[in-house]
């Protein structure tokens, strides 16, 4: 028997949320609620599967990959309008009947008498029946090999049950469905995947250790921790003193609660880190976003203290820049003297404020301009523009930019190498490309720009330099680059000096 799963939604109410994963990838349990959807149907003996993509299909597909982990057959096709999904129907051909079901929606329903149906079986929907003469689709459907000539391609899913409802479809009853077209939606598959009895087929890998409270292996329970059940907690979990989870709490794997704060109806993404003292309620958070459906509202929390990242690379990005702030603290230490000498110096040939300002986007940030957070820069001078690189000038570069900048550095605004600082309107007017790739960077006093192109480097160059950097992170590299910084102030290159 063959299935036909459409794949194609995302959070199209979520606008972070959706630029991150499709909604079809959303944390049900354990795991993604689309795999819930495939296991739902191996289970039931469909052995070749056909997911319809739209939004993100290259998470779906390394999500899903080719089906070998279940035994079974997974092709992907990718659909140019998602509305017109029935034009599949006519691609696909099966040899008895099949499966189309919506990748979001998941019925309760044991679908191993499906496959044992009669070689033509009658068109079928799947719907629940709070009102008889009302039923509500789930968006599962049986469908013959050949449908009707008269099948529309634009019905959408509204026009598609009309078309079931029209053809006099068999209704196959459903106590209940769940769904994850939205945040709310989500919160309340997790609730019936809990606390339901209609879902206890649903695959886990936590163990019931009391009622209502799941917990999986290496998990790490602080004793003065509170669960309060139903909750599920996935492998690698660590939740500290003081701690209040639930009821209505899922964790992913992978993530950390630090101590005294409290959650209730939440879903935690994998690899997400929830700060202390925090109080969460009717709310699903991935790393540093965070949907209230009380609200309606999505938020950004650019601070990682709150809401933060847990996998391994952003660990190694937390130590690093700690590392970076203990350096700028011992060159602080070090070059103090020149610190001591350099202000009362300004103070007495200078007019105006002793530090220039310069309100920059924080890095790394989302691709949301709404997201992005400022934060505020001094030094005792921003150069630019120099057309002759020389030693003064690196000299003047090092007392005036790089010594006050490891304040910044201290503070956490910014590290010891990375790329330049830009403000809202600078980063605004960078082409889409070069954005998407700035973003992801990290603020730093010493830029491989700087050190490879001089003062004043053109777009091309700077592009370049920005791009390599970013995508290529490397310790060695950034060691190279402060070494490189500390010779220009006593040989510059010859090839920055001709520029």
């Amino acid at each position: 028997m063959r299935a036909i799963i459409d794949a194609s939604m995302s959070f199209t109410t979520h606008e972070l949320l959706g630029s991150r994963i499709p909604s079809t990838l959303a944390l049900l349990l354990d795991r993604p609620f689309l795999q819930h959807v495939i296991e739902v149907c191996v289970n039931g003996g469909i052995e070749k599967f056909d997911i319809l993509l739209s939004s993100h299909p290259e998470k779906i597909e390394a999500a899903l990959g080719d089906g070998r982990r279940w035994g079974v057959e997974i092709s992907y096709h990718l659909l140019k309008d998602p509305s017109q999904f029935v034009r599949i129907f006519e691609t696909l051909k099966a040899d008895r009947f099949f499966l189309f079901a919506r990748g979001d929606r998941l019925p309760a329903l044991n679908i191993n008498p499906l496959t044992a149906l009669d070689p033509q079986p009658e068109l079928s929907a799947i719907c629940t029946q709070s009102n008889p003469s009302e039923p509500s689709w789930s968006g599962w459907a049986i469908l013959p090999a050949h449908l009707s000539p008269a099948l529309s391609l634009d019905l959408g899913y509204d026009g598609f049950f009309t078309w079931l409802r029209e053809n006099n479809a068999h209704i196959i009853p459903t106590p209940e469905v769940i769904a994850c077209d939205s945040c709310a939606a989500l919160l309340k598959a997790n609730e019936a995947a809990l606390s339901h009895e209609t879902f206890n087929f649903l695959m886990r890998t936590a163990t019931e250790v009391e009622q209502g409270l799941w917990i999986s292996r290496d998990v790490a329970l602080h004793p003065d921790a509170k669960l309060i059940a139903p909750v599920y907690l996935d492998e690698q979990i660590r939740i500290e003193d003081g701690v209040t989870l639930g009821p209505h709490v899922i964790m992913g794997k992978g993530t950390m609660v630090a101590k005294d704060s409290t959650l209730e109806n939440a879903v935690v993404f994998p690899n997400t880190y929830v700060g202390e003292g925090l109080e969460i309620a009717s709310s699903v958070l991935d790393r540093n976003c965070l949907v209230n459906t009380e609200f309606d509202s999505e938020t950004f929390i650019s601070e990682q203290f709150i809401l933060g990242d847990m996998e391994e690379k952003n660990i190694k990005k937390w130590l690093a820049a700690q590392v970076s702030r203990l350096t700028a603290m011992g060159l602080i230490f070090i070059f103090f003297p020149l610190i001591a000498v350099t202000v009362p110096v300004l103070k007495l040939f200078r007019k105006g404020e002793l530090f220039h300002k310069i309100r920059a986007i924080r890095l790394p940030t989302a691709a949301d301009p709404f997201a992005w957070n400022s934060v505020e820069l001094s030094f005792f001078q921003w150069p630019r523009n120099n057309p002759h690189p020389g030693m003064a000038f690196w000299w003047k570069d090092f007392l005036l930019r790089f010594l006050p900048g490891l304040f910044n550095v201290i503070k956490g605004k910014m590290a010891i190498t990375g790329v330049s600082p830009r403000t809202r309107e600078e980063l605004e007017a960078l082409d889409r490309d070069w954005r998407e790739i700035y973003i992801q960077g990290q603020l730093g006093l010493i830029s491989e720009a700087m050190i490879n192109f001089g003062a004043d480097p053109n777009p091309d160059e700077l592009y370049s330099a920005e791009a390599i950097y970013i995508s290529s992170p490397s310790v060695i590299r950034d060691i190279k680059l402060v070494l490189k910084y500390f010779t220009r102030l006593f040989l510059p290159p010859k090839s920055v000096q001709e520029r």
